[in-house]
């Protein structure tokens, strides 16, 4: 699981990726993509978590559930409210 930070804005997003931290992977989240490709230098990403992908997964639904990220507007996540998340 990582977190990207938003050094103009302060906002975060929070997700996992199955796949090696170095791959050049970004996010899923249509609204931080357009942000990024603009001033990808005001980004920083943070591991936060490495395991199994289900256990990620879950770290990931209970973590945005803690921080309500899909009325947080501190957070580009947002969530359907019942455990799965789409790209916004």
């Amino acid at each position: 699981m990582y977190c990207w930070v938003d050094a103009l804005t302060g906002m975060l997003y929070a997700g996992v990726h199955k796949g090696p931290a170095g791959d050049g992977y970004v996010c899923s989240s249509k609204l931080m993509m357009e942000e990024y490709k603009k001033r990808p230098h005001d980004f920083s990403r943070k591991i936060l978590s490495v395991g199994a992908f289900k256990e990620m997964h879950k770290f990931e639904t209970w973590f945005l559930g803690c921080v309500d990220a899909a009325n947080n507007p501190l957070y580009y996540n947002k969530s359907k409210n019942h455990g799965t998340f789409y790209n916004t």
